[in-house]
């Protein structure tokens, strides 16, 4: 369990880099956007506003990872991230693995950036 459950937690965290760096605009060192309360919370807001306005605004295919940590795709990786961590605190190995394989497309969509991006 524990790779699917790395894998999960990973891609969760790379949609929330992607989103955040989209949102703020913050990449560098030298970020004065730091990451406070005020900050967190105005990133939320945009991430859900834009992932409601882009039901039916889906970007071309031509650029993979636009497409796959997209902000339509948020519903998915907050499902895999919630799943992860009732895996990781709460169910049975057997269970977590199955429920993240089974239900999450996010965690195959991460690992086809990976897969990719290679």
């Amino acid at each position: 369990a524990m790779p699917i459950l790395l894998l999960s937690f990973c891609a969760a965290a790379w949609w929330i880099r992607t989103s955040w760096n989209g949102h703020i605009g913050c990449a560098g060192p030298d970020c004065k956007n730091s990451i406070t309360l005020k900050n967190v919370f105005w990133w939320a807001f945009q991430a859900l506003s834009s992932s409601s306005d882009s039901v039916n605004n889906i970007p071309s295919a031509s650029n993979s990872s636009q497409l796959l940590l997209g902000p339509s795709c948020l519903p998915y990786y907050a499902i895999l991230a919630g799943f992860a961590l009732v895996g990781t605190f709460v169910a049975h190995v057997q269970i977590s693995t199955r429920l993240i394989c089974s239900s999450c497309p996010a965690l195959y969509w991460f690992v086809t950036i990976l897969i990719t991006s290679a």
